[in-house]
């Protein structure tokens, strides 16, 4: 092997570990539902991609490294790319979370099933939010923003430079607060609507103690929250996605 094709085959190295890493666990494309042979092809072509584009840059670091280290730049590529791909994944996690806390709060918690996201039970608004969720996050191009994001980590994080401590935290409080303040907005109609039902339901109880209240309750809590949802689900998945594609976009 020639010592230009060596340097060819160390830059596209470099490169695949990060993007194969980032889609390792990046959400909608790290999903069981992905065979793994799509992810392996797609991490191929941006790979390519990557490199055609940063090429020099990348191929400068690569002169600099010795044989001995180039397992720990390679190591450390794939650090990064874990670690962008676990802060935008938060992002669904807190929409998962959400749906399986509306789920508790309007009475569908016992009806589990099969997550559409990762391998353990699920129930099933979070299932029809994180589906509704993942179809609107493609129709509106956001994918596009993740290779963005990805492609601008090469100049935020470049290669042959360690991960800046101070940076990573404050990009992870960030995710996580965003998250949790998204997961907030969404699950607001249902705890509001909950504290009402619950207090007429209580009201109820007292003047007319005749009516079995407790089964009662339960049907009308359910029923409530499947009408409260079709008319917020739409609206969830826009403040989602719009909190996801601010935070991409200031990050």
């Amino acid at each position: 092997m020639t010592e230009d094709l060596k340097l060819h085959v160390y830059v596209a190295a470099i490169v695949l570990a990060r993007v194969s890493s980032f889609l390792a666990v990046v959400p909608v494309l790290s999903t069981l539902r992905v065979p793994p042979l799509v992810r392996a092809h797609l991490a191929l072509v941006l790979s390519l991609t990557v490199t055609v584009n940063l090429y020099p840059s990348i191929l400068s670091v690569v002169t600099k490294t010795a044989g001995g280290d180039f397992i720990g730049l390679v190591s450390a590529e794939v650090v990064k790319g874990l670690f962008l791909g676990f802060l935008v994944r938060l992002f669904f996690v807190a929409l998962a979370f959400a749906g399986d806390f509306i789920s508790q709060l309007a009475g569908y918690s016992g009806m589990m099933a099969p997550s559409v996201m990762e391998g353990e039970p699920a129930t099933p608004l979070a299932n029809l939010l994180v589906i509704f969720a993942t179809v609107v996050f493609f129709i509106q191009d956001l994918h596009l923003l993740l290779i963005e994001k990805l492609m601008a980590s090469y100049a935020t994080m470049p290669p042959g430079a360690g991960l800046d401590h101070f940076q990573s935290f404050d990009q992870l409080a960030s995710a996580l607060s965003t998250a949790f303040m998204t997961a907030l907005q969404i699950s607001g109609p249902f705890v509001i609507y909950v504290m009402v039902c619950n207090i007429v339901l209580g009201l109820a109880n007292r003047l007319v103690p005749q009516v079995p209240i407790q089964l009662v309750s339960a049907p009308l809590m359910m029923l409530g929250g499947l009408f409260i949802a079709m008319f917020t689900l739409g609206l969830a998945a826009q403040v989602f996605l719009g909190s996801l594609a601010d935070w991409m976009s200031a990050n």
